[in-house]
């Protein structure tokens, strides 16, 4: 039975310690049709055969469609420096970004991964579905609680903000999302708009920001991490309805 969330929830983290632990996977996506299911937590959940199907305004049924990432990776964003080694971390199939979850020290994000759910359109409605979560990048121990970010209920992350330290470290992250929006056959994303809560804590030493191309929405992350978050990226693809 598939395991439906209006928002993908996770445990909060605990002072002092680092709440999760990494997976193992995550290779590079970039392959058209979209990114490798390598890089999930659990892998990539397959379609519920026992899902209600909804009426269609024809008294028929309205066939399931999932939001598909589809083509080649655009990678966008400028936060951070050069450090550590470089990372890929993609959702799996028929998945895409809906949140990111990091932890916190005096130095700067020291652990992130992303969280990717699937969103399925029938009979006009949104539902967010089996959340799953990347690779976790950066190792060092946590010092503070962070909450994670969501993008709100049928959203999608599309562009960032954040600031930096000097030295080319990643001290906060800021999302924003833009709602799905479809007329049943093809599916376009509404404009995007901020998350009014942060990862991490600014920094006055330096920002930076990426956005996906217009009409893309992330269903990956990209960077370079060490021991904590050296430099965030996005990886971008052009959305299409697929079967469920």
């Amino acid at each position: 039975m598939r395991c439906t969330t209006r928002m993908p929830i996770l445990g909060l983290v605990t002072a002092m310690a680092c709440s999760f632990e990494p997976s193992g996977g995550g290779g590079p996506s970039g392959s058209a049709g979209g990114p490798d299911a390598s890089g999930m937590l659990g892998g990539d959940p397959g379609p519920d055969s026992d899902q209600d199907a909804a009426s269609g305004d024809d008294g028929g049924v309205a066939v399931a469609q999932v939001v598909t990432p589809v083509g080649e990776a655009t990678t966008v964003g400028d936060l951070g420096g050069d450090g550590g080694s470089s990372f890929i971390g993609a959702c799996g199939a028929g998945h895409v970004i809906t949140g990111l979850d990091a932890e916190d020290n005096d130095f700067g994000l020291c652990r992130l991964r992303a969280v990717c759910s699937r969103l399925i359109v029938q009979g006009g409605e949104i539902e967010v579905v089996d959340a799953a979560a990347t690779q976790t990048f950066g190792t060092s121990g946590s010092y503070y609680d962070i909450d994670p970010v969501d993008c709100p209920a049928g959203s999608v992350l599309v562009a960032f903000t954040g600031s930096e330290s000097d030295d080319g470290l990643v001290h906060h992250l800021r999302l924003r999302c833009a709602r799905i929006e479809t007329d049943g056959t093809s599916v376009t994303l509404g404009a995007s708009a901020e998350v009014p809560a942060n990862l991490g804590s600014p920094s006055n030493d330096g920002s930076g920001a990426g956005a996906c191309p217009a009409g893309q929405l992330a269903a990956g992350i990209a960077g370079r991490a060490g021991s904590i978050l050296d430099r965030f990226e996005l990886r971008c693809y052009q959305v299409a309805l697929a079967p469920e």
